[in-house]
Parts: C-alpha cells; sequence; structure tokens
C-alpha cells in the first residue's frame, strides 16, 4: 500500500508555497480547507469523520479536495462525510449514503450513484426523493 508523505500531499494540495508559513496564519478559505485536509491526511487514519469539508469552497478546490479524498479512500480507508449540499460526491465514489431529513435517517439503496442522487433530489426535492426509495 503507498503512504503518502507531507511533501506528497502538500504538492496535490498545491500548498507547497505554504510550507514556511505558520499553519492557517493568513490562509483564505480554500486554501486553509486544503490546509486542513491535509493535516487529516497526515495522520493516515482507517477512518475518517469529515464535518461539511465542502462548505465554502469554490468549484477548483472542491473538485480537488473531493479527487484527494477519492484516492485516500480508494487505499481501504473509510469515511462519514457529512454535507448539506452533496456537491463533494461528485468527486467521491462512495458505497452508502444516508440522508437525514426532519429528524430521520433513510439508508439509500447501496447500487444508487451519488450523482444520481443530488440529480433526483434537484429534481423531486428530498420530500419526494425519500418517498421514491420506498
Amino acid at each position: 500500500m503507498l503512504i503518502l508523505t507531507f511533501k506528497d500531499y502538500s504538492k496535490k494540495l498545491k500548498l507547497t508555497q505554504h510550507l514556511n508559513k505558520e499553519i492557517n496564519v493568513n490562509f483564505y478559505g480554500g486554501e486553509m480547507k486544503r490546509s486542513e485536509v491535509l493535516q487529516i491526511l497526515l495522520q493516515n487514519k482507517n477512518l475518517l469523520l469529515l464535518d461539511e469539508v465542502d462548505a465554502g469552497l469554490d468549484i477548483e478546490n472542491l473538485k480537488l479536495i473531493g479527487q484527494i479524498l477519492e484516492e485516500y479512500l480508494s487505499r481501504e480507508k473509510t469515511a462519514l462525510i457529512v454535507t448539506h449540499t452533496g456537491q463533494i460526491l461528485k468527486y467521491i465514489n462512495a458505497n452508502r449514503f444516508l440522508l437525514l431529513l426532519e429528524g430521520k435517517l433513510y439508508e439509500i439503496p447501496r447500487n444508487y450513484p451519488g450523482k444520481e442522487i443530488l440529480k433526483n433530489i434537484a429534481i423531486k426535492g428530498y420530500k419526494k426523493f425519500v418517498s421514491s426509495l420506498k
């Protein structure tokens, strides 16, 4: 199994120009998120809990972070990713989805692709989407 180093992740997350700075000092939003992801991935844990890792990201940073997380998770790692918009699912091939709606947790069938979930929620709305799962 390939384990990436600090320099590898820094390069992939486009943070090499910040390596001589204090951590997260004078970083703008996207740099801060990329720095947080760098710090998480360097721990090389088997289970990640990511709460709104996609919040406030522009399209470029969303794609970059999504691709890096997908690469990391493809190495037999697991993550619980909490997202309000679901946009990170465009880049991560998750194999299980849960939807929290009005205090109830709904399991989405395992063969349902993340991109299709987003598309159907956008078309039907959350309530009709959940009803269509039954």
